[in-house]
């Protein structure tokens, strides 16, 4: 079995806000996958007002809070690969021939994360896809 399998998780709480002025997990999540609000919104899948709301304490529905966890995950192990927050999302929004020319962006978008998983997995064995 795959080690991607054993990917930790990062903390998400049900509530975000943070009253000891800590960075909040939603936004952490946005800032190490150097993605500005629209472009997270779009990765996860919801309106940019609803991340902003988020941000600033608002309660996550269960189904959110799922796909945030994911999320979560992927960007562990992008950030694993990438050198910067930036490089990652400057990828992220690049179309790729490896996705027959769609940005992995918009792999999200389509509910197509598992091809980003088997790319990372074909970027750690290093075994052609």
């Amino acid at each position: 079995m795959p080690e991607l399998l054993n990917i930790p998780q990062i903390p998400i709480t049900v509530r975000v806000d943070q009253p000891n002025g800590s960075v909040d997990p939603l936004r952490e999540v946005r800032s190490r996958l150097g993605l500005n609000r629209a472009d997270f919104a779009r990765f996860v899948g919801l309106s940019e007002r609803t991340v902003a709301t988020w941000e600033n304490g608002g309660e996550l529905k269960e189904a959110s809070v799922r796909t945030i966890v994911e999320i979560g995950r992927l960007t562990t192990k992008l950030r694993e690969i990438f050198a910067s927050a930036d490089a990652l999302g400057s990828w992220l929004k690049t179309a790729n021939p490896a996705f027959a020319g769609s940005q992995p962006i918009q792999l999200v978008e389509r509910g197509e994360i598992d091809d980003l998983w088997r790319m990372v997995y074909f970027l750690e064995s290093g075994q052609p896809s």
